[in-house]
């Protein structure tokens, strides 16, 4: 699916752009402790433009081929698929870029506050720099292989049930335009409430 591998990758530029303009916003909302003294709201603006729909975009997508490996394969298939792909990779960035990450933002730190800047030398000689505190750009890695773990979970419990009447449901409910759109809307809406936030929060 070329289209899909194109807008995968915009999405991953598209967070270039949003990563960049946060050390530019006029709000101090958003959590990076990165500011210049030169900031705007055209900026603030468009992080939370494209952050209404860059990070849903990637994971409608890893529902899209985690459906389509468990209808195509199977259950077990998917879920060992999601294990390479999804698990391994977070457990072996996770070690790899957060003390690379933790320099960078120290680095940062020191250079934006006019003080002299921690050295790649002297960060390293650390063993807590080597220790991942945080989950970090890696949490939705996290989310991903819950995810699909509970599918995977989901469709043993079910094996054997009925679902025919759930089919037709849903197909009715998704494939017309109006349908989804007022059912995710108020999927989004219900949740949000019912947590007081205006957008998803993501423990790391």
């Amino acid at each position: 699916y070329y289209a899909f591998d194109s807008l995968r990758a915009t999405m991953m530029l598209l967070g270039v752009v949003l990563h960049s303009a946060v050390t530019y916003s006029s709000q101090h909302e958003i959590r990076f402790p990165i500011k210049t003294k030169e900031t705007s709201d055209v900026f603030y603006f468009l992080i939370y433009f494209i952050h209404t729909f860059r990070m849903p975009v990637f994971f409608l997508l890893a529902g899209f081929f985690g459906a389509f490996l468990f209808y195509n394969k199977s259950p077990e298939q998917m879920i060992k698929n999601r294990f390479k792909r999804i698990f391994l990779p977070f457990l072996v960035f996770l070690f790899v870029l957060q003390p690379f990450n933790s320099f960078a933002v120290k680095y940062c730190l020191a250079v934006f506050n006019g003080e002299i800047p921690v050295q790649l030398g002297e960060h390293f000689s650390s063993p807590s720099s080597y220790i991942p505190f945080t989950l970090g750009h890696l949490w939705f890695l996290y989310y991903l292989f819950i995810i699909s773990v509970l599918v995977y979970l989901l469709s043993k419990l079910t094996k054997g049930f009925p679902s025919s009447s759930i089919d037709k449901l849903f197909g009715q409910t998704f494939k017309n335009p109006v349908y989804r759109f007022l059912t995710m809307t108020a999927i989004s809406f219900i949740i949000l409430f019912l947590f007081g936030v205006k957008a998803f929060e993501t423990s790391i």
